[in-house]
């Protein structure tokens, strides 16, 4: 069974503060910087909100993304994110609970409004599952 990786943006508003991180259990690490149990950046600058994310089942494609969206300048990171969140909705709010060990909450991915809408954004199909967020879109279709 292949694993799932995941490259994620976090802004602390609309247009605010950017976070990009890696990680291999999406839900798990935005609940983490939802409930600030992740010291440093993302604590000092309140950059909680889920406003970005790419899958790929390669570590290294994973990790070799990160790298490459960390040095790209603000305005490319800003068009990247409203090219499939023009609202900048944050992603995980269907599916992180407010209160720690709430796990019916987390059962749901992207849900509803926020799912259909990121959908018809995106153009791309985005599927829910109970453990982790699945998208059927790849790192390589972005800007290489």
């Amino acid at each position: 069974m292949s694993k799932t990786y995941y490259v994620y943006i976090l802004a602390s508003k609309r247009n605010g503060t950017l976070y990009i991180g890696v990680t291999n259990d999406l839900e798990r690490r935005v609940y983490e910087h939802e409930n600030y149990l992740v010291k440093g950046f993302t604590e000092k600058y309140n950059v909680h909100m889920l406003v970005y994310f790419e899958q790929t089942s390669d570590i290294q494609e994973a990790i070799q993304r990160e790298k490459q969206l960390k040095k790209w300048n603000r305005g490319w990171k800003l068009e990247l994110i409203e090219k499939l969140n023009p609202e900048w909705m944050d992603l995980s709010k269907d599916w992180i609970p407010d209160q720690v060990g709430d796990d019916n909450m987390r059962g749901g991915a992207i849900a509803g409004n926020a799912k259909h809408q990121l959908e018809q954004k995106s153009g791309q199909k985005v599927s829910t599952s109970k453990n982790y967020l699945k998208t059927h879109q790849s790192l390589k279709f972005l800007k290489g």
